[in-house]
């Protein structure tokens, strides 16, 4: 999981199985163990995340960036992502003047 946060997760599945010297389908096996949901769906959560961050931290936010830096493959693949987590578009976000994150709790792994 630090991994994962530490890239914001801009990581792949293999790329965690390569770092870690374990198989994808351990991965797996371990995330939906230790915390009930995939390893891909976690780091769509952290990217979501810094995505969040990123446009609650700036007034004139340049979508292009965000996009880029959260890595997102294009607009609608962040605006589909926004869309299905917040159930409103990144720009009526910002108009109801949110401020805090999405998911501003870590997981604790027990």
């Amino acid at each position: 999981m630090n991994i994962i946060i530490e890239q914001n997760g801009n990581c792949t599945v293999n790329d965690l199985a390569d770092e870690l010297n374990r198989t994808s389908r351990t991965i797996h096996r371990i995330f939906m163990d230790n915390i009930g949901m995939g390893p891909k769906d976690y780091m769509k959560i952290i990217r979501f995340n810094s995505a969040c961050k990123l446009i609650s931290n700036y007034s004139e936010t340049d979508w292009f960036d965000i996009i880029c830096s959260c890595g997102y493959y294009d607009q609608m693949h962040f605006i589909h992502e926004f869309k299905s987590v917040m159930k409103c578009t990144p720009k009526r976000f910002l108009k109801m003047g949110e401020s805090d994150t999405y998911f501003n709790k870590r997981v604790v792994v027990m």
